[in-house]
């Protein structure tokens, strides 16, 4: 994505997801975020490496794995907390 957009959602991504980990939500960690356009001529985000599963992939059917779907809940309910 290019333009405004993409800059607004880059400069949103690295504000609310420190929010969002701060509250306790499994997010990566921000390890650095830049939008002077110094280095590179658009806003750029490093983030930690972390595992994950593809929800649409790993439970195809909401039904097939209520654990799953209790755990996203408990994330939700941390950041709406």
């Amino acid at each position: 994505m290019e333009g405004s957009e993409a800059r607004n959602d880059a400069r949103t991504e690295s504000v609310a997801a420190p929010v969002a980990r701060a509250a306790g939500v499994l997010v990566p960690r921000l390890i650095a975020f830049d939008e002077s356009g110094t280095i590179v001529d658009r806003p750029y985000s490093l983030w930690e490496r972390v595992h994950g599963e593809t929800l649409g992939l790993f439970a195809p059917e909401p039904d097939s794995c209520p654990t799953t779907w209790q755990a996203v809940g408990r994330q939700l309910a941390l950041l709406h907390k």
